[in-house]
């Protein structure tokens, strides 16, 4: 598995790997009948620079161990990805811990890590929680040691900590999930006419005059919908009240104009890092260009060129009156939430990051929840979430092969009814293309 580190305990090789002792069948059934645990890894501070020139790129692996800090078999480590150059980085992502049996007392241990892309990722120290005491399901804090002394942040001085919790199992298990694609955007518009060159010296491309009105468009078909004389899909659509939105500009814009006056942004957009669209060679669209607090002012600005330029007096006055706030969530911490112009994400950076959104959906409380992103991120989930022996694929393989070849179109919905019950392998039952969205190639 790799190198031993300074405690005598394998070493990953890298972010994000689910490691067992065992296969994914074997592990299952030999924690049949056992006990699980969904932990939310909340945040850390204080993380130390192990790079000359940066800070730290943390991540965390998860096991749970007994008095003696030894495994409890089979023994299992989940990961929470690495945020960038990040002392205090923020992932409130969930994770599902399993074992046969446990051991009295038990432990869950989280060992830290910095991201290294070219060499062994360093170890940071760890921190042990008793499970026990986690059980009222409250946030809790630990110092972060190595070499039986506390790990402190040099600049800051400040001592490094890592903060979680368990988490209470959902009363859902199954959950109504709409993805919309974003509206056309200047890089696709690029792309068409064959002049990607001068996109190239931009990136986080918003939307052109098309897609605002393809958002629009949407909007206007949904609000003119009559969902009382609707289907399930339909009556669903109308009910949710939560809406995560990739931080990228298209994609924020898209949620601002499609669910104009949607009760879902009552409560603001919340942004997840992890819904950003795949990043392949050249793909400028997909790098980010502000964090944090300096996302909603950049949309609402861009929002307002766009509807100078059409023009178009509704879109300028809700880009002016800025009336649905944005929940930074993950990505309102210092470092970077996407990947810079010269990376290329792999298909399991891509999964790894699909995984995430997964059971970060499953462990929510709400039955339903609006995605506003990409095409190719969403192919992706609905193939992941695709099952040969159930659901969809076997009540409806047609519709089935259709998403799973096929990118929905700018500004298209897709109402997808999903089962959760395996929270880390969720299951499309049923599918719908909305308000006549459609698919293309």
């Amino acid at each position: 598995m790799g190198k031993e580190n300074d405690i005598g305990r394998p070493e990953l090789y890298g972010p994000g790997k689910n490691s067992t002792e065992l296969s994914p069948e074997e592990f299952r059934h030999a924690t049949e009948g056992g006990q699980s645990w969904c932990v939310r890894v909340i945040s850390a501070k204080g993380v130390p620079k192990k790079d000359l020139l940066s800070e730290s790129d943390p991540y965390v692996a998860l096991s749970i161990v007994d008095e003696k800090g030894e495994p409890v078999n089979p023994l299992q480590v989940v990961t929470a990805l690495p945020h960038q150059d990040d002392p205090n980085p923020f992932w409130n992502s969930f994770r599902i811990l399993s074992t046969s049996h446990l051991a009295n007392p038990c432990f869950l241990r989280v060992d830290m890590y910095d991201y290294d892309a070219t060499d062994s990722d360093d170890h940071t120290g760890f921190a042990t929680f008793d499970l026990k005491a986690l059980g009222d399901f409250k946030p809790a804090t630990q110092p972060v040691s190595k070499d039986d002394k506390k790990v402190i942040h040099k600049s800051s001085k400040e001592p490094c900590t890592i903060s979680l919790q368990l988490w209470p199992a959902p009363q859902e298990s199954v959950k109504w999930i709409f993805m919309i694609r974003h509206g056309e955007s200047k890089w696709n518009e690029a792309q068409r006419s064959v002049n990607v060159l001068n996109m190239m010296k931009t990136v986080d491309h918003p939307l052109n005059g098309t897609g605002v009105q393809q958002a629009q468009k949407l909007q206007q078909d949904w609000s003119n919908y009559d969902s009382e004389g609707g289907d399930a899909f339909d009556c669903e659509f109308f009910k949710v009240r939560t809406t995560y939105c990739s931080p990228l500009t298209r994609a924020v814009e898209t949620a601002l104009v499609s669910l104009e006056a949607h009760p879902s942004l009552a409560e603001g957009i919340t942004l997840l890092r992890n819904l950003r669209e795949a990043k392949n060679l050249g793909g400028q669209d997909t790098v980010g260009k502000h964090i944090g607090s300096k996302i909603e002012p950049h949309v609402y600005s861009e929002l307002l060129s766009a509807g100078e330029k059409l023009p178009d007096q509704r879109i300028i006055s809700l880009a002016q009156q800025k009336a649905v706030r944005m929940v930074h969530n993950d990505c309102g911490g210092v470092g970077r939430w996407w990947n810079v112009a010269t990376e290329v994400e792999s298909e399991e950076d891509v999964n790894e990051r699909l995984n995430d959104v997964a059971l970060y959906l499953g462990c929510q409380a709400e039955r339903s929840a609006i995605l506003v992103g990409h095409s190719l991120y969403f192919r992706d989930l609905v193939r992941q979430w695709l099952r040969d022996d159930s659901g969809l694929k076997i009540t409806n393989p047609a519709l089935a092969e259709q998403l799973y070849n096929e990118k929905l179109a700018n500004a298209a919905c897709l109402g997808l009814k999903i089962d959760f019950s395996k929270i880390d392998r969720p299951c499309i039952l049923d599918a719908k293309l909305m308000f006549g969205s459609g698919t293309v190639q």
